[in-house]
């Protein structure tokens, strides 16, 4: 009479236990908002699979070779002496200019109703080229009032024309020179002076 008892309850033990081991290998519940199981490991990448950023390197694919910062310094540095150069390459001014004077014009202008007068000096750098052209002054008087006869009245009133008529002095006068020089600098004309230039 009492075996049935203690059968029943060993019995009732094992479905109990067995139970409790099959909601043990069931599926963990999840997370609404994480798709993966709760208490699940995320894989991490290893250390060997971590891109390198570092400065020096490139990606694959990319050809654009990387920038040296100390390049852009030179480039900078080469650029400052080139402008110094440009500066320190501008003609001083003369220590003992030479000044040969040619005299007084009243011209005729080219549209025939008004005149110029004018009293013009040249300023040279060699006393060669002075000694040159005083030995030929009536040559050089005669360049110059052709010069002063093509102006206009226009011309006359304007700074401008008046810079280009002594560019135009200096180039005409200085065909007189001799194709080789006694003296060192080409260039002995370096100004033309106008002392009076009255449009009358």
């Amino acid at each position: 009479m009492t075996s049935a008892p203690i059968s029943t309850v060993l019995t009732l033990s094992v479905l109990f236990v067995g139970l409790s081991a099959c909601s043990e290998v069931g599926p963990r519940p999840t997370d609404p908002s994480n798709p993966e199981p709760i208490g699940a490991t995320v894989a991490t990448p290893s250390d060997d699979s971590e891109v390198d950023d570092s400065p020096g390197d490139t990606l694959p694919g990319d050809d654009t070779p990387p920038t040296d910062p100390t390049t852009d310094e030179e480039t900078e540095e080469e650029t400052e002496e080139e402008e110094i150069v440009e500066v320190t390459s501008e003609a001083e001014p003369l220590e003992a200019p030479i000044f040969l004077p040619l005299d007084s014009y009243i011209v005729n202008l080219k549209d025939g109703r008004r005149y110029l007068k004018t009293t013009i000096q040249l300023m040279l750098s060699e006393e060669m080229a002075n000694a040159y052209l005083t030995s030929r002054l009536v040559e050089i008087k005669d360049i110059v009032l052709t010069e002063l006869q093509n102006l206009s009245v226009e011309e006359v009133k304007q700074a401008e024309s008046r810079e280009a008529l002594r560019q135009r002095l200096i180039s005409a006068i200085s065909q007189v020179f001799p194709s080789k020089p006694e003296w060192e600098d080409p260039e002995p004309i370096k100004k033309v002076l106008f002392e009076e230039f009255v449009l009358q």
